[in-house]
């Protein structure tokens, strides 16, 4: 199963953005990682991938998703 979540995020240029990230987990594995499927950053009407997006920043926004649903 995979889910897509949405972050609004200010970039370092104090720009607003969208930051998405798709995550898949197995249901079936007790305990099961989150693993990342693909971010991106809809920015200046441009879809990409911005270094100021952290590995750090990733895993902080994910565990702020809700995966119940």
């Amino acid at each position: 199963m995979n889910q897509r979540a949405y972050f609004n995020i200010i970039t370092p240029s104090n720009e607003e953005a969208e930051l998405y990230i798709d995550v898949y987990w197995n249901e079936e594995v007790e305990d099961s990682e989150k693993v990342l499927i693909e971010w991106g950053v809809l920015w200046s009407n441009a879809l990409c991938q911005p270094s100021f997006i952290t590995r750090e920043i990733l895993i902080e926004k994910m565990n702020k998703i809700d995966y119940t649903i």
